[in-house]
């Protein structure tokens, strides 16, 4: 007797995204945001395909349970409501969505894609035969047609192109299957779903082996992956068309319970159900409005990390009458973005505490600044080993650019150093130029060839021209960057970081 607690879950409740499941998202590249929300949905828990104890025909006649008859499932190409029959029926089956050729036939204990009830959708056993393996695109009037049945208030009729029938014609990867245009969204996020989903490597918990899944518009490529073994990459499509259908046909109350009664169960969520804007980023490149970091030029550029001889403090001016915010947007040495903190200040009040305070004890190297312009931040140091030297402050600057000049000053210093933050989306080539007398250029040195995005680096300009100690210096970065600089001396066995030099950047 098959065991299972179904009697848990009741479908077509609100759908709710369990609290903090997204928060360690990171939106600071296309890079980091597909790396991070893979992580979250990775490693789910496996179910078999068919067995005496809970299966995937457990799961998917509560997933696909039809709203208006519960003890009917509503089929995703047909639009039929059937009563619940358990496996082995003569009237709908399991719809591989990413079909199993593709990447992983085998039903085999363990393959992850092959049981993923993301894109496990029942399906009359009529239909899902004329799918077969067709990849997802486009049909005409000249396609045969599956005609739906109306129910829920969707689907019926035929005869006319497109109307709210799937069209189909030809076989395998250069075939064609347009489904209806109810469900036309469901089936394209379930794609991407299992693109993001599975990259290859192995299952963090069990260690079987995981298919990198990829989406194309070649149906070359997709054939020439067709499989009759578990294989190591797998193609479908078609991307375009499935960036169409996701806009064409948005998420419903049906697909949001859908993912609720999966995730249930796996313990994994289909993300772009739940955001379904993260799709144009992830899958389009167009990630120009992602939110995380806004449009800012309030930096500051350094933050020393605390330790050895330095005491480090984050402090918050308020100058107006009124109550004011800011928040932080703290990134680490690399250009992670790391969280957020909001700070809100009271009239004329002031915030002062150690950095670890500040950013709860997480390591940070620079930060940006958003909120009221009547809140000023800087970052201050004593860098004494008895905490007795002159307090230096970098101040929050809006100075961007990507030609920096560091004005001569006094020889006497032990050493100038620079912190330079990349602001472009590229990875930026930094140059340090020394000019003579003449405004010629005397020496030029590379800093950085390929510093990434938002991240930073630190140089002593000192050393990098030895022979020209009076020269004035150029700081040249093929991409926007902030920038300070810094001085330091030493008093007997005391040292002093004790300035921000002037900072100017003509452009040229």
């Amino acid at each position: 007797m098959k065991i299972c607690l179904l009697f848990l879950f009741t479908p077509f409740l609100a759908a709710q995204i369990p609290d903090g499941y997204y928060d360690s998202v990171d939106m600071t590249s296309k890079e980091t945001f597909w790396q991070s929300v893979h992580d979250i949905i990775d490693d789910h828990t496996w179910f078999p395909y068919t067995d005496s104890v809970t299966d995937t025909w457990d799961i998917l006649e509560l997933a696909d349970q039809d709203p208006n008859a519960p003890n009917n499932i509503l089929d995703v190409y047909r639009n039929a409501s059937y009563s619940k029959q358990g496996g082995g029926n003569d009237f709908y089956n399991r719809e591989h969505v990413w079909p199993k050729s593709y990447g992983f036939p085998d039903n085999t204990v363990n393959n992850y894609p092959y049981t993923d009830c993301h894109h496990l959708m029942l399906c009359d056993g009529g239909y899902n035969s004329a799918r077969s393996n067709k990849p997802f695109l486009n049909c005409d009037a000249d396609c045969q047609e599956w005609a739906t049945q109306e129910n829920n208030g969707t689907g019926g009729g035929s005869g006319t192109y497109p109307g709210n029938s799937n069209w189909t014609t030809g076989n395998f990867a250069f075939g064609v299957w347009e489904t209806w245009d109810a469900r036309k969204g469901d089936v394209a996020r379930a794609i991407f779903y299992m693109a993001l989903r599975y990259e290859g490597g192995n299952h963090g918990v069990t260690g079987a082996m995981e298919p990198d899944l990829r989406l194309t518009d070649d149906a070359n490529v997709i054939e020439d992956h067709r499989t009759s073994d578990n294989a190591t990459i797998g193609y479908m499509g078609m991307l375009s068309v499935l960036l169409q259908w996701h806009e064409q046909d948005p998420v419903d109350d049906l697909e949001r319970s859908r993912n609720d009664v999966v995730f249930s169960f796996q313990g994994n969520r289909n993300p772009f159900v739940d955001h379904p804007e993260w799709v144009a980023c992830l899958f389009a490149d167009q990630c120009d409005d992602m939110p995380g970091l806004p449009d800012t030029d309030r930096w500051v550029a350094h933050v020393t990390l605390s330790g050895g001889n330095f005491t480090t403090r984050v402090m918050i001016n308020n100058t107006a009458s009124v109550a004011g915010n800011v928040t932080l947007y703290p990134f680490d040495s690399e250009g992670n973005l790391l969280e957020a903190k909001t700070f809100d200040i009271a009239a004329g009040g002031r915030y002062n505490a150690m950095a670890e305070e500040a950013f709860d004890s997480t390591l940070v190297s620079h930060f940006a600044i958003d909120g009221d312009a009547s809140c000023r931040v800087s970052a201050a140091y004593k860098v004494a080993p008895d905490n007795t030297g002159a307090t230096a402050h970098v101040v929050e600057s809006d100075l961007i650019g990507t030609r920096f000049v560091l004005n001569q000053g006094e020889r006497e210093v032990v050493w100038d150093g620079m912190a330079l933050v990349n602001l472009g989306d590229e990875a930026a080539d930094i140059q340090a130029v020394a000019l003579d007398d003449t405004g010629a250029e005397a020496a030029r040195v590379s800093i950085e060839t390929a510093l990434a995005s938002h991240a930073k680096t630190l140089s002593v300009l000192s050393s990098l021209f030895p022979d020209h100690p009076d020269a004035q210096l150029v700081i040249e970065s093929t991409q926007p960057a902030a920038l300070i600089f810094l001085r330091g001396s030493q008093n007997a066995d005391t040292f002093y970081l004790y300035q921000t030099v002037p900072v100017s950047n003509p452009e040229e």
